[in-house]
């Protein structure tokens, strides 16, 4: 198959994650081309599959469906789908995202909230972070790198955007 349609149940969806996988792994370059109109303004669709299940998407079908397009013909083995989860960034505060450095913490930024996401640019990999809200509460995680080269031995690039959710 190439193309997967979606029924929805209402007119709207809402997923944190959409993926196709057939023999050889997950199937990369699918694109929504059902017209959908998104909820949020901060929320695209590809989102849906970047592989992470913090960004989601939330959008009216009026159609209630969705169209798929694999980009190709595919014997899809199996379909995971992630459940959409609900910001706790809040557009009235400020956040702080701080990361472990020579045994202490370093202020990486400082950004207002958008109400449903933060985004960090050029964060550095393999760090413990903290996500401070003034006046509220804390999250710790830590961002993993990637590994420092590919199959071939060739370095990669760390990537240069995360989203943060709390």
């Amino acid at each position: 198959m190439r193309f997967v349609r979606i029924s929805l149940p209402s007119d709207s969806i809402a997923l944190g994650e959409l993926a196709f996988y057939d023999a050889q792994g997950k199937i990369k370059n699918i694109k929504v081309v059902s017209h959908l109109q998104s909820l949020s303004e901060n929320e695209e669709v590809d989102v849906l599959f970047d592989g992470f299940t913090s960004t989601c998407y939330r959008g009216k079908s009026k159609a209630k469906y969705v169209d798929v397009d694999l980009g190709k013909e595919y014997e899809v083995r199996h379909i995971v789908v992630a459940p959409y989860v609900m910001s706790q960034i809040f557009g009235n505060s400020e956040y702080e995202l701080f990361y472990w450095k020579n045994s202490k913490w370093e202020l990486f930024e400082k950004q207002n909230g958008s109400g449903t996401d933060l985004i960090f640019k050029n964060v550095p990999g393999d760090a413990l972070f903290r996500l401070v809200q003034m006046g509220g509460c804390q999250a710790w995680f830590r961002e993993k790198a990637p590994q420092p080269s590919d199959a071939h031995g060739a370095a990669r690039k760390l990537p240069d955007v995360k989203n943060i959710f709390i």
